[in-house]
């Protein structure tokens, strides 16, 4: 039984940290993905081929539209030659069960520092919003995710420390769920696991947004997104199988405890005489 306990914290502990790591990979494939789509834009702009432009949003814009403000993006970036896109936000969501992706690039060329955002929506092919801003006019960096914590302040350190204890603490968890004996154990083992809910708070101004919703515990961890612009988004993680489990794992191993001792009390001895006896043991007397 430790041996098993043992290889199961070892698998734990190697499915939490991919877990980190796996959050990691996905803002960075997903990031490299729009970044190339980003660069595709780019080289059009630069080259002034609105067709090449155009099919890289032709599944969400209007071609009139488009064509009507292509010449001012061209305009905008005039006399670059040379540019490098570095990868510097990162933002996910899920909006009525579509997944949508966002990056924020820093583009510095030969002449100018700009930001260029992509977002990649499920459902559509190519880029679903692009934007272009030079960065003395906005600036679109933010920190506190696992890419992005260069630059970032004590709270939100605090959020990624929270994430590494809400690991340790479904470790204990997990590892006190198999030690005991108790009802269900592979079904609590899982949700110990995967059980997860999240909390988001997004502010922009006077705007406040909350969200609540269920996620895996394997693909999910807590931050805090603060934008240069003053936005933020705060996302907050919590482990619900562990703590469900956490209350409840007293009443059942109690319930188990009590139900082993009432099958291995004995039963109680008869003391009653049987009439039989009795009426012999009078016989017994008056012969005497």
């Amino acid at each position: 039984m430790k041996k098993a306990v043992k290889i199961l914290l070892l698998l734990t502990v190697f499915a939490m940290t991919l877990s980190l790591v796996s959050c990691s990979l996905l803002e960075t494939e997903r990031g490299n993905e729009i970044k190339a789509q980003c660069e595709d834009m780019v080289d059009a702009i630069l080259a002034n081929d609105r067709e090449a432009a155009y099919d890289l949003l032709v599944d969400v814009t209007d071609k009139a539209q488009f064509e009507a403000v292509f010449p001012s993006l061209c305009a905008y970036v005039s006399g670059v030659e040379t540019y490098k896109l570095v990868q510097k936000g990162w933002y996910a969501r899920v909006n009525n069960g579509v997944s949508s992706y966002e990056a924020t690039f820093e583009m510095k060329t030969n002449k100018e520092t700009y930001y260029v955002t992509g977002v990649e929506m499920e459902g559509h092919d190519g880029l679903y919003q692009f934007s272009i801003t030079l960065a003395s006019e906005s600036e679109f960096v933010f920190t506190g995710t696992l890419t992005t914590l260069e630059g970032a302040n004590l709270a939100q350190w605090g959020m990624i420390v929270f994430s590494v204890a809400c690991i340790v603490f479904v470790l204990i968890m997990l590892i006190d769920c198999c030690k005991r004996k108790i009802k269900y154990k592979p079904l609590w083992i899982i949700l110990i696991l995967l059980g997860a809910v999240v909390f988001t708070v997004k502010t922009s101004g006077q705007q406040l947004d909350f969200n609540f919703s269920i996620a895996l515990l394997l693909f999910s961890y807590s931050h805090l997104q603060i934008f240069a612009t003053g936005a933020s988004i705060f996302r907050l993680v919590l482990p619900i199988g562990a703590i469900l489990y956490l209350i409840f794992r007293k009443k059942l191993t109690l319930a188990k405890t009590e139900k082993v001792q009432s099958q291995e009390l004995p039963p109680e001895p008869n003391t009653v005489e049987s009439p039989v006896n009795a009426s012999e043991m009078q016989t017994d007397n008056k012969n005497e």
